[in-house]
């Protein structure tokens, strides 16, 4: 069994549903944004699915057992501090500290800078991508910068297809 890491690197988990929030998407929706830390990009991808997904506001939502979503996917910048706070849920999941019923459908990870990953950067990341059963790459996208997506209209093509992957493997009809 992988051990858990510390208590202080853990994701904390809600002991009720999830409760509503202004601009965080539906209150039913079919998964879950996990930020992994402050910045990873939960509100803006919220934003571009505010009908299907909702920010769990960097606590792993209780699933089941309070009528919603059990899909958790976590996202990350790819920085090194964002990836190792990636890695931390990878192993909090691994080791069985999670809610019971929640299934972690995969990592988001959302550049943070515009270009190539630096070597280093690009080594962890594939590192940490490892654990997950599924990765998303999310380049950088200046228009993110300027304004939220609009979801009426069109999508970068790695969040489309995110997206669309996204919404098999919940069962979303489409």
């Amino acid at each position: 069994m992988i051990p858990p890491p510390p208590a202080w690197r853990q994701i904390p988990e809600w002991r009720t549903a999830v409760p509503p929030w202004q601009d965080c998407g539906t209150p039913t929706p079919w998964w879950w944004w996990v930020g992994v830390h402050g910045g990873a990009g939960v509100t803006t991808l919220t934003r571009a699915f505010p009908a299907i997904s909702g920010d769990a506001r960097r606590m792993l939502p209780a699933g089941p057992q309070f009528g919603q979503s059990p899909f958790v996917v976590a996202v990350a910048r790819t920085h090194i501090e964002g990836l190792q706070h990636a890695q931390d849920l990878a192993r909090q999941h691994a080791s069985g500290m999670v809610p019971r019923g929640m299934q972690l459908v995969g990592l988001v990870t959302v550049a943070d800078a515009p270009g190539r990953l630096p070597p280093p950067v690009r080594k962890f990341h594939k590192l940490v991508a490892g654990a997950f059963e599924r990765v998303w790459e999310i380049p950088w996208i200046d228009q993110w910068r300027l304004s939220s997506p609009d979801p009426r209209a069109p999508l970068h093509p790695a969040v489309t297809a995110m997206a669309s992957e996204l919404a098999t493997v919940v069962g979303l009809p489409h």
